[in-house]
């Protein structure tokens, strides 16, 4: 869930730093955690989803630059 919203996040502000699009990863998921705090009783909020859903963001920001990097460079080629 939290890869295509890196790879959305880095396509739509390519501009940013990575971690200023690692913190929007991290605000989105601390976001749905509160969600689940409050709202779904049946459910329980956890620091380690919290860094993984992060780490998941993260990952999609690394892949679509790397991605768009070696598409530049082939552009570059021809």
């Amino acid at each position: 869930m939290f890869i295509p919203l890196g790879i959305l996040a880095a396509m739509a502000l390519p501009a940013k730093p990575w971690w200023q699009l690692a913190a929007i990863g991290l605000l989105a998921s601390l976001c749905l955690e509160f969600g689940q705090l409050v709202f779904i009783s049946a459910r329980f909020s956890s620091l380690g989803d919290i860094v993984t859903n992060t780490c998941g963001a993260v990952t999609g920001i690394v892949c679509a630059r790397l991605i768009s990097r070696t598409g530049r460079a082939k552009l570059a080629e021809a």
